[in-house]
C-alpha cells in the first residue's frame, strides 16, 4: 500500500508552504492528466494550452468545466491508467441520464482508503 502519511502535518505548515504544496500537486496531477487521459489530451489542445501553463490554482480558470455530459460522452477517455490496472467499477444509478462508469486502479482505492473514503475490508475483498 502507498503511503500517504506525509501529508498529514500539511495542515500544521504556514500559507505560503501550503500553498506551494498545493501548487506542487495541482501541477504534477495536470501534467498526468495532459500525459496519460485522451480526454485532458485533447480538452488542452483544443483550449490552446499546455499542461506546463497550469501551474497554480488560479490557472484552472483557463480550462472549461468538466460537465456529467462529458463524463456521459467521454468515459473511457477519462481513464488515464492502463485498462489492466482497473480493480473496480462503480455506476451511477442512471435516473438523470446515461449511467457513468468511474473506474478505479488499486492506487485510487488506497488513496481512498488513507483519506477514510473506502473501507480497507472491502479492499481486500477485490483481491488486490
Amino acid at each position: 500500500m502507498f503511503d500517504f502519511t506525509h501529508q498529514a502535518d500539511l495542515a500544521l505548515r504556514s500559507a505560503e508552504a501550503i500553498a506551494t504544496e498545493q501548487n506542487r500537486l495541482l501541477s504534477s496531477h495536470v501534467a498526468y492528466a495532459a500525459e496519460h487521459s485522451p480526454f485532458y489530451r485533447r480538452l488542452f489542445a483544443e483550449q490552446g494550452l499546455e499542461a506546463g501553463d497550469i501551474q497554480r490554482l488560479e490557472d484552472l480558470r483557463s480550462l472549461p468545466m468538466t460537465t456529467k455530459a462529458d463524463l456521459e460522452r467521454f468515459g473511457d477517455d477519462f481513464l488515464a491508467v492502463a485498462e489492466s490496472e482497473i480493480v473496480d467499477l462503480c455506476l451511477t444509478s442512471g435516473t438523470t441520464g446515461p449511467a457513468v462508469a468511474m473506474m478505479q486502479s488499486a492506487r485510487d482505492l488506497e488513496r481512498e482508503i488513507a483519506e477514510s473514503r473506502f473501507r480497507e475490508d472491502l479492499y481486500y475483498r477485490l483481491n488486490v
